[in-house]
């Protein structure tokens, strides 16, 4: 994993040194959080009008030894990479996939070449890579747009960067995940301009192709060329057919009996626990499986064996379903001396109390939020189903004066340049999550969620997520909205709309969030064959809206859950993390989700409260 900063300027006057003095302190001190174990640069000058910065810093995860970027080659060619390779081009588990890369794109003889090896790869990823015999600037982001990369264009100049700082009167926008971009520096001297072209996927994610009528270009005056497959191969099932099969009555062996019942049904869930766990296979041994406490000693050992009893891996937990079957899924894989932190994060709220007697309400602050509450059942059934292996569910309490603190100081430049209550709710209880600072309670032997915790912060430089779930699945209440309202053809086009729009919604400001805290996050349900998968099953065999919620949403997730033991977990119904954790209510604050938000507009030390100012000055 890294960090990105590109400054290109196409002028006859200026320094390599104005070009760098593009990107803040402060952008450059969030990319060193991003990639705390290097940072360097290369200055590099085109011919005599053309010229350009890139500076990467690093998180190593792949192998013992730190690759340092941008890499370079005995040609000039730089590559700065913010990605995984987790399938698609050929390399090993312990091979570090940035040099692979460079080299395997400086050996492409066309342009054709070039955007085949970069679309092959499964995984996310960002990245700029320089071709210097060319003297091509390429960059762009995956179809789901996994990595975040901001860009600002300001005459002749052109900014990238992952994550950033933005000074006053600066507007930084994220780069499209519609394709692959490229400028031709030759071209740009010679126009006195930038000459960026497109290579847009051909398809979306749910399989629509590419119009190029409805296309517009962005502020980069980008042109179009020739389509690039995204190798999504299925499109979106919308065959409606007869709907599903009568369901067995609900109760408590519901799902065994759906899967004794429908072979059909049984089959798809066999064929997700499949896919999906080779998903979560893919994420797990392309890591080196060694704690952020223990990666100085692994990088100077020459034993292959990493020898780290912490945890390198860690789960963002709420006991819902998703988490649930992704902590599942980790401990049907990793070995039984790797833990598993479990990170679930509680807002301090007020909660009251009526007096038996006076009848009057005693208001009190809690951090008991409904997460918590999950998170600690999930827990238990975790260790019930797997007893032998070692698990810390990390509770991690935030209190509102430190909720305010944080955002002033520093989540604001996270969540930039997206401006939402939404964005500001999911923006702060993931960051405070993803740090992994709290109270650990473990199940190991006797030891219960409710005994007594120690203070922990989670040395796990791995993050699983469950964002997609809810997308290609049905797991929202306005999927069963659309098909109160227009029958299984507006549910199946709301599905369509959903993974069309994935990589244009949060998954830029998640990696920004996680990132920030030198953790690396994955999404094995944005897998590309899980998505494949998923695109090719019935709708009705995903989702059953005519079932209550917490049966009928997410109904395939749901029997695989109950298959792998979760029983209680797959009754679950969904719960929004921005309410789940009590976020909404830490700050009583009323406004709608897609509001602007208000705290994000205007923050400086003037406008922070008194109460929080005792945190400022710490």
């Amino acid at each position: 994993m890294c960090g990105i900063g590109l400054c290109v300027r196409i002028c006859e006057t200026g320094s390599s040194k104005d070009c760098a003095a593009i990107l803040s302190a402060e952008t450059v001190e969030l990319l060193r959080r991003r990639g705390p174990e290097g940072c360097q640069l290369e200055e590099v000058k085109v011919g005599s009008a053309a010229r350009f910065t890139l500076l990467a810093t690093v998180l190593g995860l792949r192998g013992r030894q730190l690759t340092l970027q941008p890499a370079k080659d005995e040609l000039g060619n730089l590559l700065a990479w913010n990605g995984e390779i987790f399938g698609g081009l050929k390399i090993s588990d312990k091979e570090g996939d940035t040099n692979f890369l460079l080299h395997q794109l400086s050996h492409c003889a066309s342009e054709s070449e070039l955007l085949n090896t970069i679309s092959y790869i499964e995984g996310p990823w960002a990245f700029v890579y320089f071709k210097r015999n060319e003297q091509q600037l390429w960059f762009g982001r995956d179809v789901f747009g996994r990595r975040s990369l901001l860009y600002q264009v300001k005459g002749t100049s052109l900014k990238l960067a992952s994550s950033v700082a933005p000074r006053p009167n600066e507007t930084w926008t994220e780069l499209p995940a519609n394709g692959i971009y490229c400028i031709d520096l030759k071209q740009s001297m010679a126009q006195g301009r930038l000459a960026v072209c497109l290579f847009p996927w051909n398809r979306l994610p749910a399989g629509d192709l590419f119009q190029p009528d409805e296309w517009q270009p962005t502020a980069l005056g980008e042109s179009l060329v020739c389509p690039v497959e995204p190798w999504l191969s299925n499109p979106l099932n919308r065959q409606l057919g007869k709907g599903p099969p009568p369901m067995p009555p609900l109760g408590w062996s519901f799902f065994r009996k759906v899967l004794s019942d429908h072979p059909e049904i049984a089959s798809a869930v066999a064929d997700l626990d499949r896919v999906l766990m080779e998903a979560v296979r893919r994420r797990l041994s392309s890591h080196s499986m060694v704690c952020h406490l223990c990666t100085p000693k692994h990088r100077s050992s020459p034993a292959d064996v990493p020898e780290c009893s912490h945890a390198s891996v860690a789960v963002l937990f709420s006991g819902g379903l998703d988490s649930m079957v992704i902590a599942a899924l980790c401990a049907r894989l990793l070995p039984k001396r790797c833990p598993i932190d479990l990170l679930n994060v509680a807002f301090e709220h007020q909660v009251h109390m009526i007096d038996s007697q006076s009848k009057t309400k005693r208001w009190f602050k809690s951090f008991e939020a409904p997460d918590r509450v999950s998170a600690r059942l999930g827990f238990e059934e975790l260790c019930a189903v797997f007893p032998d292996h070692a698990w810390n569910l990390v509770e991690i309490d935030i209190s509102k004066g430190e909720l305010q603190f944080e955002r002033a100081h520093h989540i604001h430049k996270l969540i930039y340049p997206l401006e939402t209550v939404l964005d500001d709710s999911l923006g702060c209880a993931l960051w405070f999550a993803a740090r992994g600072r709290g109270k650990v309670s473990n199940g190991s032997g006797p030891t219960s969620a409710t005994a007594a915790a120690a203070t922990y912060e989670s040395p796990a430089r791995v993050v699983f997520l469950g964002m997609g779930a809810d997308e290609q699945l049905g797991g929202y209440s306005r999927h069963m909205v659309k098909y109160k309202n227009f029958g299984w053809q507006g549910l199946v086009d709301e599905i369509s709309m959903e993974l069309n729009r994935i990589a244009h919604r949060n998954l830029g400001r998640d990696d920004r969030i996680v990132s920030d805290h030198g953790r690396e996050a994955r999404f094995p349900f944005l897998d590309r064959d899980v998505v494949n998968f998923l695109n090719a099953v019935p709708i009705w065999m995903k989702v059953n809206p005519n079932l209550p919620r917490g049966i009928g949403d997410k109904m395939l997730l749901r029997t695989l859950a109950a298959s792998l033991g979760l029983e209680d977990a797959a009754c679950r119904p969904k719960r929004a993390m921005q309410f789940g954790s009590r976020v909404v209510h830490a700050e009583e604050d009323r406004a709608k989700g897609g509001d602007i938000c208000k705290k994000l507009m205007d923050i400086d030390l003037g406008s922070v409260p008194d109460s929080e100012r005792a945190y400022w000055k710490a």
